[in-house]
C-alpha cells in the first residue's frame, strides 16, 4: 500500500475522465489517494479513507461504495426483488428480470444495477446490448455483472474502507 504523488493522481484523473467521465464526482485531486495491491489481480484506490475505485487489467471502475456514497451520474437498470439474490451470488442481469432502466446506454458501458424496492446498487455491470436494444427483448442475458454486494471487490472495501 502507498500513496500516489500529486503527479500520480493526475494521471489516474486523466484516465478517469477520458474512460468513465461519470465518475469525476469522486474529489481525487484534493483527497489523500493510496494504492492498495491485492494477490487477487486487482487493484484498490482509498480515497480518503474509502475504497472507492478499483482496477483490473488496466480498466478502472468504481466500487458500489462509491456509487452509493456519491451522487454518480451512471445509467441504471432497476431489478425486481426476484433478480436480487442471483445478482448478489454473480449471476448476469437476465431481459425478464429488470423492471426499469433509467438514462440511456450503449454497448459496452457501464451500468449500476439497483434493486426495486429503495433503488439502492447492489452491483455494477457491463451493458451487453443498447438500452434501446435491451427495451426490445424478451429474453436473455443482457448485462455482465462485474462486481456487487458481498463479492471480493467489497469485501476489501468494507475491510479498508474507514465508514463512520
Amino acid at each position: 500500500m502507498y500513496s500516489l504523488s500529486r503527479s500520480e493522481k493526475k494521471r489516474l484523473l486523466e484516465r478517469i475522465k477520458r474512460k468513465i467521465p461519470f465518475l469525476t464526482t469522486i474529489p481525487i485531486d484534493r483527497a489523500d489517494v493510496t494504492i492498495l495491491k491485492t494477490r487477487r489481480g486487482f487493484n484498490l484506490y482509498r480515497v480518503d479513507d474509502r475504497v472507492l475505485l478499483w482496477e483490473v487489467d488496466d480498466e478502472i471502475y468504481p466500487t458500489i461504495l462509491a456509487l452509493l456514497l456519491y451522487k454518480i451520474e451512471i445509467p441504471k437498470v432497476v431489478v425486481d426483488k426476484g433478480a436480487v439474490p442471483h445478482i448478489l451470488n454473480g449471476a448476469d442481469v437476465m431481459r425478464p428480470g429488470i423492471v426499469t432502466f433509467e438514462g440511456d446506454f450503449k454497448k459496452g458501458d457501464l451500468v449500476a444495477i439497483c434493486e426495486e424496492e429503495k433503488g439502492r446498487a447492489i452491483a455494477l455491470g457491463r451493458a451487453l446490448f443498447s438500452r434501446m436494444e435491451i427495451e426490445s427483448m424478451k429474453r436473455g442475458k443482457v448485462v455482465e455483472n462485474l462486481h456487487y454486494i458481498k463479492d471480493r471487490v467489497w469485501n476489501f472495501c468494507l475491510r479498508y474502507s474507514r465508514l463512520s
